[in-house]
């Protein structure tokens, strides 16, 4: 396959650089360019931020953790901090933590605190508060700000909820109190595993804005390409590549609008926490063995069958559970997947590293597509079970993965479409010889009183490199030639005109069969055909009772007397024409009786091979004569084909072309005495 090169080289770069442009647009809002303090034993001294120029600021650190409390904040002295507290580092979990003589699990609810120090006594601040595991309520200075679903201290009451917020409030003092509600009973951990932010009005709507901006970007850019490439599957069935891609783009779109900023929650403010969570598990499940599925649609040989099942039924395996089982119960899953999806990822690199070693198409475009989604899948793993805090990437690496393996299937498009339009100009010149093949073809079988002529071909609609003719030399005496052309298509085609043509120029050798086939060939070596052509020519006279003729290595026809049992094998010797001056073919009479058939072939009858490689041969097609020999030409020609149909069939279409000519004797010059077919 064939392409410019040029226009794809200026797309691929196109393409990193909208690559590169979204990917600094959805981190640059995640890391800030001064280092900001931390929260240490529940309090964060925030004086030296100065709010007005610097971006929002992580209130991370320190939380002072009271567990199994849902203290008020009038339980606090307010700017002070309590003495004797625990404290949970935020963004975590409480899972695993040791309080008391106890380990904690997920399940139970907590307090949060934290005392903020800052400059300013005046103006108006905001929170941005993610979701956090699985409901919330915060108070900033004793006041309420926000919460997320019911937190309460009974499993009953408490209900999850997620939807991403912003809180604003008026300061009242240079130190600012916050009290942090937190309730689980759902997941399989607990706590504020988000991180929250504080700045100003204008600053945290920027932010916000800036994180949804993205997200819609992405989510844009992956619903579009996703309908692209299913709509180019429903044109082209056999794109199964362009099927899993478009399937694999709507995943991780549906996914794209359940975490991050949760886009879908912004348009359906109701949907059922539990329902949400169940598509959120099931886009990671599912996506793994489409994904696979999208690789082994690009590189087949290098991903045997057995990784393909195993892939569909580690996808069944853990998606199955959270079809039937409550969250609290599949979420336990998502650790052991992780450790499944790295072993995925590196046995897919493996795929594409083969292929790309054996050059494959593409293969090192999707290689480098998918060692950024690997490292940006690895980083969401460790951040995810808080190991490194270095914000979500995978969204940017699924990004610049989807629009490199767009670019490989719209070049892969293109050469289709090439090829397509290819296909159609050889299409139209294959018609096109088809029409002049069937112009030197004689039109109908010959006319003369005391034998009739069938004539059977396969494939019946190819261009085939056979080719058959004859001459009336009078009442009494008709020529037969019976010509194969070595290989089959265009070009044998076209030698076959050739053939007609010197055939024309011979025939006032046409009693001769021998001196008739050395003057075709010294005509055709004389025009450099350079072709092996092999050809049979037979002189029936009627009025003698008899046949002469000669072979070019051509196969010898069969005589099927009246009043035998086993056909005639009517051979000569001679070499096939068009290479050398001398064929040397030798000629042979033989005597006809009315009654009798002459089968004259073409070698692609007894060259043809079955499913298991097995040649029709002589035998069969002697026996074949044999069996119908009473029957009419027409039904022994449609028996033939039937019986070479059934044996070809496993193996698919004819791997050469075949024609049988089929030649009865009967009342005429030859007598009146002739069996019923």
């Amino acid at each position: 396959m064939h392409y410019n090169r040029k226009p794809f080289r200026k797309s691929l770069s196109a393409i990193f650089m909208i690559a590169a442009i979204v990917s600094v647009a959805g981190t640059s809002s995640c890391y800030e360019t001064t280092i900001p303090p931390r929260a240490v034993n529940g309090v964060m001294d925030l004086r030296p931020w100065d709010f007005e120029r610097m971006k929002p600021v992580k209130l991370d650190g320190e939380w002072e953790f009271h567990w199994e409390k849902i203290l008020g904040p009038e339980s606090f002295r307010y700017g002070m901090p309590t003495h004797g507290a625990e404290y949970l580092t935020v963004p975590g979990v409480w899972n695993n933590r040791r309080t008391g003589d106890r380990i904690i699990h997920g399940d139970g609810y907590a307090t949060f605190r934290l005392i903020i120090l800052t400059n300013a006594a005046t103006g108006i601040r905001t929170l941005k508060m993610p979701v956090m595991a699985t409901s919330y309520r915060i108070f900033a200075n004793g006041r309420p700000l926000a919460s997320n679903g019911i937190v309460s201290a009974h499993p009953d009451y408490a209900k999850p909820g997620y939807n991403p917020t912003t809180a604003s409030f008026a300061m009242t003092g240079t130190t600012l109190e916050l009290v942090l509600h937190i309730a689980n009973f759902s997941s399989d951990k607990g706590g504020p595993w988000n991180s929250i932010y504080l700045g100003t009005e204008s600053e945290i709507t920027k932010l916000r804005d800036n994180r949804l901006l993205y997200e819609y970007i992405l989510l844009g850019g992956l619903l579009v390409m996703g309908l692209y490439h299913l709509g180019l599957f429903l044109l082209r069935r056999n794109e199964r590549s362009a099927f899993y891609f478009g399937a694999f783009c709507f995943i991780i779109a549906l996914r794209l609008t359940l975490t991050g900023e949760f886009i879908l929650i912004r348009f359906f403010p109701g949907i059922d926490w539990e329902l949400e969570m169940k598509v959120e598990f099931l886009t990671i499940y599912v996506g793994l063995p489409v994904f696979a599925m999208f690789i082994r649609s690009l590189f087949p040989a290098e991903m045997p069958n057995i990784a393909r099942q195993l892939y569909l039924i580690t996808g069944l395996f853990f998606s199955l559970p959270v079809l039937l089982l409550p969250l609290r119960v599949y979420s336990h899953l998502l650790a052991p997947f992780h450790i499944v999806s790295l072993l995925a990822f590196a046995h897919l690199i493996f795929t594409v590293c083969r292929a790309a070693v054996r050059k494959r198409t593409d293969a090192i475009l999707v290689l480098i597509g998918l060692i950024i989604l690997m490292g940006t899948a690895v980083n969401d793993i460790l951040d995810t079970n808080l190991i490194i805090r270095t914000g979500y990437l995978l969204p940017s690496g699924l990004f610049i993965f989807v629009l490199l393996q767009s670019f490989i299937l719209s070049r892969r498009s293109s050469g289709a479409f090439a090829d397509a339009v290819k296909l159609a100009d050889i299409r139209q010149e294959l018609e096109i010889a088809r029409r002049i093949q069937k112009s030197i073809l004689p039109a109908s079988p010959p006319f003369m009183k005391g034998m009739n002529m069938h004539i059977f071909t396969l494939p019946p609609e190819g261009i085939s490199g056979d080719y058959y003719d004859w001459h009336i030399l009078d009442e009494q005496r008709i020529g037969i030639l019976s010509a194969d052309i070595v290989g089959h298509g265009v070009p044998a085609a076209m030698i076959a005109s050739t053939v007609k043509i010197v055939f024309s120029l011979v025939r006032d050798r046409a009693d001769s069969p021998a001196l008739l086939l050395q003057a075709m060939n010294d005509m055709l070596v004389e025009r450099n055909v350079s072709q092996f052509i092999t050809a049979s020519y037979s002189c029936i006279n009627l009025a003698a009772g008899n046949i002469v003729y000669a072979n070019a290595g051509h196969p010898p026809f069969l005589i099927m007397p009246y009043d035998a049992s086993d056909p005639i094998v009517a051979d000569a010797a001679g070499r096939a024409m068009g290479w050398t001056n001398d064929i040397r073919c030798e000629q042979n009479t033989l005597s006809l009786r009315p009654g009798d058939r002459l089968v004259i072939h073409t070698d692609g009858i007894i060259e043809c091979r079955n499913a298991r490689g097995e040649l029709f041969g002589e035998k069969r097609f002697a026996s074949c004569i044999k069996e119908w020999r009473n029957l009419p030409a027409g039904e022994f020609a449609k028996r033939l084909g039937a019986r070479l149909t059934a044996w070809r069939k496993p193996a698919g279409d004819f791997e050469d072309d075949i024609t049988v000519l089929i030649v009865d004797l009967n009342e005429g010059q030859l007598g009146a005495r002739r069996p019923p077919r």
